[in-house]
């Protein structure tokens, strides 16, 4: 079985990779808006799931 590298990162690194502040990212890990892993009381992204994340709630805007 192959395993795929998984990039991890932490609240403060995930804000800064959506640019959101701490509390929007951690409002929608309360409402299970995005995907999280949890370690003990630690949470922690998989950089690819942000990604999708990112791609399911684009919106086009469109220009006049």
């Amino acid at each position: 079985m192959l395993h795929e590298k998984v990039e991890l990162i932490n609240v403060k690194e995930a804000c800064q990779f959506l640019k959101i502040k701490e509390s929007h990212l951690r409002s929608l890990v309360f409402r299970r808006q995005i995907y999280t892993i949890r370690i003990g009381r630690l949470l922690r992204f998989r950089k690819d799931k942000l990604i999708e994340w990112l791609e399911s709630n684009r919106q086009d805007v469109e220009t006049k």
